[in-house]
């Protein structure tokens, strides 16, 4: 495969990418108040991503996250999955989680508590490219060799891929230059939530999310809340 580099663009995924910044924040402005910052990559390995980021609000007091650049490389799906071809990340922050420029003002040792889930979204969003793989509903990751390896300085040890449930079912996709694209939304995973998944390879994601949905809980990272395994 030939990978994408700043220094060799293909003309294909420039125009995807312009069409993808325009149509992004237009689809989760509908459903997201306030405009959003956009955490523009200065320097790209391969693939150019950004993500976008909505502030809390008295409506809506969760910050909310999406990638844009994912989308712009078609993943590798199984034969006659190519409806899911195209995705972006969505994950929401509780509406006390430090700003950016905060984080950024943090000793690194502290700042590591609060920055993995944008590095997180980014390898992911990467994963799909570099490794010629694909994320789709019901997929899940670990942070670390071990289930019970954490991200830095958290609870979480892993993340599931399924609906986005903090916005309307009409948020699920938008179009992009004729092409469908899903909002994958990323759910943080105690130790035993993500063993529960992994030991059950048929149905246990299914299960885990039926479980997320009955307990009201939405795509993000929420510190503190109950474990449901």
């Amino acid at each position: 495969m030939t990978h994408f580099s700043v220094s060799q663009r293909n003309s294909k995924v420039e125009q995807f990418e312009r069409h993808l910044i325009e149509a992004l924040p237009e689809h989760i402005g509908q459903f997201v108040d306030g405009e959003p910052t956009v955490l523009h990559e200065m320097y790209s390995d391969h693939v150019h991503l950004d993500i976008f980021l909505w502030e809390p609000t008295t409506q809506r007091p969760i910050w909310t996250m999406v990638t844009s650049g994912l989308s712009a490389h078609p993943m590798k799906v199984p034969a006659g999955a190519e409806y899911y071809e195209r995705a972006e990340l969505v994950l929401t922050l509780p509406g006390d989680w430090p700003s950016v420029p905060e984080i950024q003002r943090m000793p690194d040792s502290r700042a590591k508590r609060f920055s993995w889930p944008i590095l997180v979204m980014k390898h992911l969003a990467r994963m799909t490219y570099l490794y010629d793989t694909w994320l789709g509903y019901g997929h899940s990751t670990r942070a670390r060799r071990t289930i019970h390896q954490t991200y830095p300085r958290s609870e979480f040890s892993g993340l599931l891929m399924e609906h986005v449930l903090s916005m309307p079912a009409d948020a699920a996709t938008f179009v992009v230059k004729d092409h469908i694209v899903h909002c994958l939304g990323l759910y943080a995973l105690y130790p035993a939530e993500l063993q529960f998944i992994l030991e059950k390879p048929h149905g246990g994601a299914h299960e885990m999310m039926h479980r997320f949905e009955n307990a009201s809980l939405h795509e993000g990272i929420f510190p503190g809340r109950p474990a449901i395994a």
